[in-house]
């Protein structure tokens, strides 16, 4: 941990800007004048991951102006389409909306804005708080992305769509795995920070969506993503071989079958460091599949 935190200081951070650049060549001479939205993402993981190891006051303090620079926009009340997170700016964190809109399909930096990274990030503001940040703009941020996600990335048939334009129109409507399974992480933290019975009624209907749909109870693990139009049940038909579920560790309780509505004050207890309280802030785990067993 300490030489992975030590590369991403001398390399990879940002003080100036709070947040973090993209990537160099092999010899670390070269720096991708690409600046993005995902990894500054997956770094606010990792530095509420090192916070709660460490208690160092630090990792917070980064991951949280990163997701004020990143996911703070959604907190301005009235301002049109601030949900619509840009993925991609240049070297002066200037958004560059048009990136990539003759390949929308990239698998990391497609054109357009990803439901799913509102969701994540609606999850991650609730990390935040739970890690002891009382700024107001987490909460609200985290309850506006997650209405914006289900409002305009879940189609009326199910599933999130993998990327929405400027306007909101859907522009890549396949959907993936990971998707739900952030909005589930994003569901029951809004709920136990609200106790609003909208998001224990989401968490349900993701449970069921992804049990129907993604879940491959024949084999383990869940298929990757569906196809572009029609209903989820069409599989596409590239299947993940070992399939990586990002969920939050309370979410690894479905082992059994997805848990009913009444369940929802026992998740949420079961995370990569043991039994924890249920204040205490989520931890995502993952299950593969191996040749033999389940890992």
């Amino acid at each position: 941990m300490e030489e992975a935190l030590d590369v991403i200081d001398r390399q990879f951070w940002l003080e100036e800007w709070g947040r973090c650049a993209e990537g160099y060549d092999r010899t670390f001479s070269r720096l991708d004048p690409y600046r993005g939205q995902n990894a500054n993402m997956h770094l606010t993981e990792a530095y509420l991951a090192a916070h709660q190891v460490t208690g160092d006051p630090q990792y917070l303090s980064r991951a949280t102006r990163i997701a004020y620079h990143i996911a703070g926009p959604a907190a301005e009340v009235g301002v049109p389409g601030s949900w619509r997170l840009p993925e991609h700016f240049d070297t002066s964190w200037r958004p560059i909306r048009d990136y990539n809109i003759d390949h929308p399909r990239h698998p990391f930096r497609p054109y357009g804005s990803q439901i799913g990274h509102w969701l994540e990030w609606s999850k991650l503001c609730l990390q935040i708080s739970a890690q002891g940040v009382e700024d107001a703009w987490l909460p609200q941020a985290a309850e506006t992305l997650f209405s914006a996600a289900v409002t305009e990335g879940w189609l009326g048939n199910g599933g999130f769509v993998y990327t929405v334009d400027w306007e909101g129109r859907p522009v890549v409507e396949e959907r993936y795995f990971w998707e739900p399974a952030e909005a589930m992480g994003a569901a029951r933290l809004l709920w136990l920070s609200t106790r609003d019975q909208k998001y224990q009624d989401w968490y349900r209907k993701l449970w069921d969506y992804v049990d129907q749909y993604f879940i491959d109870h024949r084999r383990g693990g869940w298929w990757l993503r569906t196809r572009r139009q029609g209903h989820p049940g069409h599989l596409h038909l590239g299947r993940q071989a070992r399939p990586l579920p990002r969920l939050p560790g309370h979410l690894v309780l479905a082992r059994a079958g997805p848990p009913r509505p009444g369940d929802m004050g026992r998740l949420g207890q079961v995370t990569s460091a043991g039994v924890r309280g249920l204040g205490g802030p989520a931890v995502c785990v993952g299950s593969r599949r191996r040749e033999k067993g389940v890992e």
